[in-house]
C-alpha cells in the first residue's frame, strides 16, 4: 500500500499498513501518518465532497461559538427554547454548502433558514431519518447542563452529484455535526446599557390571558386566532409584514390556527423600518403565554431562568 500523500509516496506492505497506517475521516484513502494526512488536505479536499462538507460543518461550529454577535443570537434562542420547551437541541442547517460558506463570510444577514430549537420529545419524531445520530442527540441533550450551555447542530446538505472517488465512508443526503456551545456569558453585577452594536430581541408569545389553544373546537381556534393577531400586529408596529416577507411562516401560523399543528419556535432577522436597525424575532405560537416583550439586555432571560 502506498502512502495518498505525494509528496510522501512510502510504500508498505498490506501487513504493515494495517498496523499504522491512517485514513481520512470521511473516505477510504490512506496515509502512512496524521501528519501525512494533514499535509495532503488542501489538495485531497478538493476531491473528497464528504470530508471537504464535514470541514465546513466544523468550522461553523467554530464561528458560532466565537462570532460575538452569532453567539448572542443563538444563546438567546437557545434559552428562550429551553424555557418553552425543556431539553433540546438548536439545529442549523443550510441547503448547501455554498449556503454555509456563504454564512461564514457573512454572518446572520445572510441566513435562509433560521435556527429551530427541538426538545428531545420532538426531536423523537426524526429518529426514522436521523437513525443512530439521533440517539447520539438525545444522549448528549440528557446530559448536557442548560444552565451553562446549550446543543447546537449544523447540519449541510450534499445534493446528488456525489463522485464516486474517492469511495465515501458512508453516503448520506445530509452531513451533520453537533457541539455543546457555552451560553453567552452575561455578568448581574454590570450595569444594563443597551449598546447600538447589540441586537435587540423581541420574542412574540401568546398575549397573557389567552385561553388554552390546545382546546379542541372553536375555543382553540380563536384562542390561537388571538395569538396570530397579536404577532402580527407587534410586528407590523415595526414594519414588518409576515405574509409578504416571511410567507413560509406565515402559511405556517395559518395552519397552526386553523389545525392546531405544532408550530415549532422560529427566529427572524428583520429590519425595524421605524429605525433602520436590524432585530431578532423569536416567534413561540405555541408557548405558555408570557409577557416578555423586547430584551434589551441578554441578562433578562438569566433572571427568568
Amino acid at each position: 500500500m502506498v502512502c495518498a500523500n505525494k509528496k510522501c509516496n512510502r510504500m508498505e506492505s498490506m501487513f504493515n499498513a494495517c498496523l499504522y497506517f491512517k485514513s481520512c475521516h470521511s473516505c477510504y484513502t490512506f496515509y502512512c501518518s496524521r501528519n501525512c494526512r494533514r499535509d495532503d488536505w488542501e489538495t485531497h479536499k478538493e476531491t473528497c465532497l464528504y470530508g471537504r462538507v464535514s470541514s465546513v460543518c466544523r468550522h461553523t461550529l467554530k464561528f458560532c461559538r466565537e462570532n460575538s454577535e452569532i453567539h448572542k443570537a443563538f444563546s438567546r434562542v437557545a434559552k428562550a427554547g429551553y424555557l418553552s420547551r425543556g431539553r433540546g437541541i438548536l439545529f442549523l442547517g443550510f441547503a448547501n454548502p455554498e449556503t454555509a460558506d456563504n454564512f461564514l463570510q457573512v454572518g446572520l444577514e445572510s441566513l435562509l433558514m433560521s435556527p429551530t430549537y427541538l426538545s428531545l420529545r420532538e426531536l423523537d419524531g426524526f429518529k426514522d431519518n436521523l437513525g443512530e445520530y439521533c440517539k447520539e442527540l438525545q444522549q448528549a441533550g440528557n446530559e448536557y447542563d442548560p444552565s451553562e450551555c446549550f446543543l447546537l447542530n449544523v447540519s449541510i446538505a450534499v445534493g446528488e452529484l456525489v463522485p464516486n472517488r474517492p469511495s465515501p465512508r458512508v453516503q448520506t443526503p445530509t452531513v451533520r455535526k453537533y457541539a455543546k456551545v457555552s451560553l453567552a456569558s452575561s455578568s448581574p453585577d454590570k450595569k444594563v446599557l443597551k449598546k447600538d452594536s447589540e441586537m435587540e430581541t423581541l420574542i412574540l408569545t401568546p398575549p397573557p390571558g389567552t385561553p388554552d389553544i390546545d382546546k379542541e373546537g372553536e375555543e382553540g381556534r380563536k384562542a390561537r386566532e388571538v395569538c396570530f393577531v397579536n404577532i402580527q400586529r407587534e410586528l407590523r408596529t415595526r414594519g414588518v409584514f409576515l405574509r409578504h416577507e416571511y410567507p413560509k411562516i406565515y402559511n405556517q401560523l395559518c395552519e397552526f390556527v386553523e389545525t392546531n399543528k405544532r408550530f415549532t419556535p422560529t427566529t427572524i432577522y428583520p429590519i425595524d423600518k421605524r429605525t433602520g436597525k436590524q432585530f431578532m424575532c423569536m416567534i413561540m405560537a405555541a408557548s405558555e403565554p408570557r409577557t416578555l416583550d423586547w430584551v434589551g439586555t441578554p441578562h433578562l432571560l438569566d433572571d427568568i431562568i
